[in-house]
């Protein structure tokens, strides 16, 4: 596969950052007047939208390395969400944080049922916590 040209990565570039063809186009050096039609026409390329995705591979490799910031950023949503009283974004966060925790790898358990992670110790869970949060992320709900 050949390389983009300049123009045409830079727009690859712009478009990650802001998924709007018609702005990336511009920023990219196309012509204000003419970038709604030369962003439709640089999504419908084959190489552009291979490079978009390779860029976004990328982005959510190096933004979400591993599952634990994952699990930080999640929490952090959840947390501002419940301060801001959005209550659907909260849950919707709690759910998202279970998904994660039960595809993340289960190193054992203790005989408590606490979960273990690789490269860390194992913590005794107390029943009726769940097991997706750990000591310091669990949740105080009134």
């Amino acid at each position: 596969m050949s390389a983009l040209r300049p123009r045409q990565e830079r727009f690859c570039q712009y478009f990650v950052l802001d998924p709007n063809a018609t702005h990336a186009a511009a920023h990219a050096g196309y012509a204000r007047r003419t970038a709604v039609k030369q962003g439709s026409r640089l999504l419908a390329n084959s190489r552009v939208s291979t490079r978009i995705i390779e860029l976004r591979r990328d982005i959510a490799r190096r933004h979400c390395a591993d599952a634990d910031q994952l699990m930080a950023k999640l929490e952090a949503i959840y947390r501002r969400a419940s301060e801001d009283h959005h209550w659907g974004a909260a849950g919707r966060a709690v759910e998202l944080q279970a998904r994660l925790a039960s595809m993340m790898p289960q190193a054992g358990m203790s005989q408590a049922g606490g979960r273990g992670c690789p490269g860390r110790k194992n913590v005794d869970i107390p029943p009726g916590i769940p097991a997706c949060f750990t000591i310091n992320q669990r949740l105080d709900v009134k």
